[in-house]
């Protein structure tokens, strides 16, 4: 997976990067040069997933854009991205709808998107939300 991981993120040629695999995201989120969108959306990403995504979100300094919609993130996984969105400063927009993140998870994430700065729209369903 790390190989292939490194492979996708040498590929690089825009600032837009799909997730042909979960496994390739997080690589995604901290690749050189700077990937400003990771499109992530049905991957069958999972808590584990979701935890290896946080820690890269964490130290990312570039990325604005970050869709994770139709996977399988649940109460724990929201939380550890929330956790990683209190230290990124540069996300703008997380897509997050069609996950299990229960009243919980939702409400970790607009806490973190509060505190976080200049993060300014989560789509957690439908409908947008926005601070």
């Amino acid at each position: 997976a790390a190989a292939a991981a490194a492979a996708a993120a040498a590929t690089l040629s825009a600032s837009t990067y799909p997730c042909l695999h979960w496994h390739a995201c997080p690589s995604a989120v901290v690749a050189c040069p700077p990937v400003l969108a990771a499109l992530c959306s049905g991957n069958a990403i999972d808590v584990s997933g979701a935890r290896a995504l946080a820690e890269a979100l964490a130290a990312n300094t570039s990325l604005t854009s970050l869709t994770l919609s139709d996977n399988y993130i649940s109460v724990e996984g929201a939380k550890a991205l929330a956790e990683a969105l209190t230290q990124n400063k540069s996300l703008a927009e997380l897509g997050i709808k069609g996950n299990e993140l229960g009243d919980e998870g939702v409400e970790a994430l607009a806490t973190a998107l509060l505190v976080s700065g200049p993060a300014a729209m989560c789509r957690l369903a439908q409908q947008a939300c926005s601070h």
